[in-house]
């Protein structure tokens, strides 16, 4: 099941807010024609405080809503630095308010890029919140993603085939309009699914990095597209002393392998941090 996020006091926690991730909301995204602008921006966008004592608050939904022209988002500040700038939360420095929580408007070109819509969401962030950031590149422990002994289990895009259709707990979302996308949300309680759709296996160690909040390379060697699905147990469900209140499924090591051919070696590999040098309260709009 995809479950809808329910507006609630932001006292509490970044886990309540990403279990339930409004997946079924990115059915109305388009990606399928790329602009030439090299620095896009949002039509027209604003950018709020977010209050649940405003009228008719806005849920907290772990991805941006694109319908047409229309992008909106409820969402921690954190968060919305690791959408725009495709970086792990974890892996953001400097930035001190966790709990801040914002609300955007905006209209856009329905066919922009995802790759774009997060420049548009950089541009807007450096504009209402006076942001400064910059990117550092480190060695850290972390994993390498390598090939499994008897190959790779997944099913490779072909541009001229259809794509296989959607998951059942997925079937809202459109399979044609969001090629090139990782959708990872959660079916049952304690699992976490990641259904690819047409990506490469840089996009792949860069999903297992947000989820396991460790970097991850992609040392593969395969080149080209897959389609796939991936269910594991989230990491914070296996910490749990009482297993029993979460669905059973398979920690990421077996599932790997096991589901699409593939594994994690542990390695010292090159992780992208993005520290936060200055940035204030918006203004009032």
């Amino acid at each position: 099941m995809v479950r809808e996020m329910i507006s609630r006091p932001l006292k509490q926690s970044r886990i309540v807010a990403i279990a339930g991730a409004m997946v079924a909301l990115l059915s109305g995204v388009n990606f399928a024609t790329a602009q030439t602008n090299t620095n896009p921006r949002f039509e027209v966008a604003t950018l709020k405080p977010y209050s649940v004592d405003s009228p008719g608050p806005m849920p907290l939904s772990m991805f941006p809503r694109r319908n047409g022209d229309r992008f909106t988002w409820c969402m921690f500040l954190s968060e919305m630095l690791s959408y725009a700038y495709n970086i792990p939360y974890t892996r953001i420095e400097g930035f001190k308010s966790p709990m801040d929580a914002y609300v955007v408007t905006a209209t856009m070109d329905p066919s922009a890029t995802d790759a774009q819509a997060r420049l548009m969401l950089q541009a807007l962030l450096a504009e209402k919140l006076k942001l400064v950031v910059h990117r550092e590149t480190r060695e850290a422990p972390g994993y390498a993603l390598v090939v499994g002994k008897n190959g790779p289990k997944m099913k490779t895009a072909d541009a001229s085939g259809d794509p296989p259709p959607m998951p059942e707990d997925l079937k809202g979302i459109t399979a044609s309009a969001n090629k090139g996308r990782i959708f990872t949300h959660v079916p049952e309680r304690g699992v976490l699914a990641a259904v690819g759709r047409g990506v490469s296996m840089p996009q792949l160690a860069d999903e297992l990095s947000k989820n396991l909040k460790t970097p991850v390379e992609d040392k593969t060697g395969l080149v080209g597209n897959y389609y796939f699905e991936l269910r594991f147990q989230e990491p914070e469900a296996q910490l749990a002393a009482d297993q029993s209140e979460f669905a059973p499924a398979a920690d990421i090591s077996s599932a790997l392998p096991d589901q699409l051919g593939l594994k994690l070696e542990k390695a010292k590999v090159p992780a992208e941090y993005l520290v936060v040098e200055h940035w204030e309260q918006p203004a009032a709009e």
